[in-house]
C-alpha cells in the first residue's frame, strides 16, 4: 500500500525554502563549473597532453558521461529510497575530489579516468536537486522555482572558465583543477545544513512526508514510464536539443580562438558573459511561460520544439559572420532560444510519475539525455572537426558546428509526437 502524504515541508518560510533552493542552486552551478572547465582550458590542456580534438572530446563527452549517464539511476533510486539530500552532499563530495584530482594528471588515460570520477559524483546530484525543488514548492510555482535552480547551470559554465582562465593566467591550467575542486569540498558541510529532504523528520520544524510508494507500486510505475510512448518522444527529442547545447557549450571557447584569435581570457569573457545571460533569459522566459500558461499541457514541448526551429537561422548568421560582435550578438541569440527548452522538459518530465518515483523519473530521462547529448554530442563535434580540417583547416570546426544545429528539426519531430499524447500520460501532484 501506499501513504500518501503531502510534497511540501509544512511550517517551513518562504526565506527557509529560499534558503535550501539557493544551496541546491549553488550545488549545482559547482556541478556544471566542474564539468565545463576543460572546454575553457582545451587548448593549454591538449598541448600538454599531447591530445587531438576527437580525443579532447572524448574526455569532455564520452569520458564525463559514461558514469554520468549510468550511475543517475541506481543513484536516483537510492535517493528516492534514502535521503535525496545526503546523496547529492556525498556526489558533490565525490565530483570535487575527482575535479581536484585533474590538475595533477600526466596523461590523456589519467584525465579520462578523472573525468570518469566526476561524471560518477555528479550523477548523484541533478535528479535529486530537481526533485526536492518539486517538493518544496506547489505546481503553480514549480516552473519559476525549477527556472531558478536552473539558473544555475548558466552561471555555473559562465563563472567556472572564467575563474579558470583566470586561475591559468596568474598560475597554471592545473591550479584550475585544483583550486575549483578543493571549493567544492569545503562547500558540502554548509550545503547538508541548508538543505532538507521531506522526507526527514527535523528537530524543530515540521516536515511531513512525500508520497510513500510500495516496492511494487514503484516497479510497476517504471515500467509504465519505459513503455510510455510519450516518455520516449520527449527523451529522445530532448536528446537532440541536448547535442546542440553541450557541443556549444563544450566547443564555443574554441571557435573564438580559431576563428576570432581570441587570447584565453578574451574568449572566456565573451563566452562567459554570453552564456551566463543568455542562460538565465532562456530559463526564465519558459518557466513563466509554464506557470501562466501550463494549463495547456501541450506547451510543454511544443515551446522547445519551436524555439530550436527558430535557433536554427539564427545560428547560421552568427557562426558565420566575419566580424566578432555580430558573431556574438547572434550566437546570444540563439542561445537564449536553446537554453529554454529544459525547464519546460524537467517540469513535465515529473508528471509523467507519482510523487515519490520524481528522482528515478529524472534519472532515466537524463540517462537518455545525457548518452546522447553529453556522451555522444561533444565527440560527435571534435570528430567532424578533425575531419573537415584537411579542407577548411581552422574553420573546420565551425562547419562542424553549423552541422549540429540542424539536429533541432529531429528534435522538433519527437517534440510534436510527443504532444500528441502527453495530457493523456500527465499525473497531477
Amino acid at each position: 500500500m501506499s501513504e500518501v502524504m503531502t510534497a511540501t515541508p509544512q511550517g517551513w518560510s518562504a526565506g527557509r525554502r529560499r534558503l535550501a533552493l539557493i544551496a541546491l542552486a549553488i550545488g549545482y552551478g559547482l556541478n556544471t563549473a566542474d564539468r565545463q572547465l576543460l572546454s575553457i582550458l582545451a587548448g593549454p590542456v591538449k598541448a600538454d597532453l599531447n591530445l587531438s580534438d576527437t580525443e579532447l572530446g572524448l574526455m569532455g563527452g564520452v569520458a564525463f558521461a559514461l558514469f554520468y549517464a549510468t550511475c543517475g539511476l541506481p543513484l536516483a533510486w537510492i535517493a528516492d529510497r534514502w535521503s535525496r539530500a545526503n546523496v547529492i552532499a556525498i556526489g558533490l563530495g565525490v565530483w570535487s575530489a575527482f575535479t581536484a584530482a585533474c590538475g595533477v594528471v600526466q596523461t590523456g588515460a589519467q584525465l579520462f579516468l578523472c573525468r570518469l570520477g566526476v561524471g560518477f559524483g555528479e550523477a548523484g546530484g541533478t535528479a535529486p536537486s530537481f526533485s526536492l525543488v518539486s517538493d518544496y514548492y506547489p505546481p503553480n510555482q514549480r516552473g519559476r522555482a525549477l527556472a531558478l535552480l536552473n539558473f544555475a547551470a548558466p552561471l555555473g559554465v559562465a563563472i567556472g572558465p572564467l575563474a579558470g582562465a583566470l586561475i591559468t593566467e596568474i598560475i597554471h591550467w592545473r591550479a584550475a583543477f585544483v583550486i575549483a575542486g578543493v571549493g567544492g569540498l569545503l562547500f558540502v558541510p554548509y550545503f547538508r545544513w541548508a538543505v532538507r529532504d521531506p522526507s526527514e523528520q527535523t528537530r524543530g520544524e515540521d516536515v511531513v512526508a512525500v508520497a510513500k510508494l510500495a516496492p511494487s507500486e514503484r516497479r510497476n510505475g517504471l515500467k509504465k514510464l519505459f513503455r510510455s510512448s510519450t516518455f520516449w518522444c520527449l527523451a529522445i527529442g530532448a536528446s537532440f536539443s541536448s547535442m546542440v547545447l553541450q557541443g556549444l557549450l563544450f566547443w564555443l571557447p574554441s571557435f573564438l580562438e580559431r576563428t576570432y584569435e581570441l587570447e584565453i581570457i578574451e574568449r572566456a569573457i565573451v563566452f562567459g558573459v554570453t552564456t551566463a545571460v543568455a542562460g538565465i533569459m532562456g530559463n526564465w522566459i519558459s518557466g513563466w511561460i509554464m506557470d501562466k500558461r501550463g494549463s495547456n499541457r501541450r506547451l510543454y514541448v511544443l515551446l522547445p520544439a519551436v524555439a530550436g526551429l527558430i535557433a536554427i537561422p539564427i545560428y547560421v548568421v552568427g557562426l558565420s559572420a566575419s566580424t566578432l560582435w555580430v558573431a556574438v550578438l547572434f550566437i546570444f541569440l540563439g542561445m537564449i532560444l536553446t537554453f529554454a527548452y529544459s525547464t519546460p522538459i524537467y517540469v513535465a518530465v515529473q508528471h509523467l510519475v507519482r510523487p515519490g518515483m520524481r528522482s528515478t523519473g529524472i534519472a532515466s530521462y537524463l540517462f537518455i539525455n545525457n548518452s546522447i547529448g553529453i556522451g555522444i554530442g561533444i565527440v560527435l563535434l571534435g570528430f567532424l572537426s578533425d575531419l573537415l580540417t584537411p579542407l577548411f583547416g581552422n574553420d573546420a570546426l565551425k562547419y562542424s558546428i553549423l552541422a549540429s544545429v540542424c539536429l533541432y528539426l529531429l528534435s522538433a519531430a519527437f517534440f510534436w509526437l510527443c504532444s500528441r499524447t502527453l495530457e493523456r500520460d500527465w499525473i497531477d501532484g
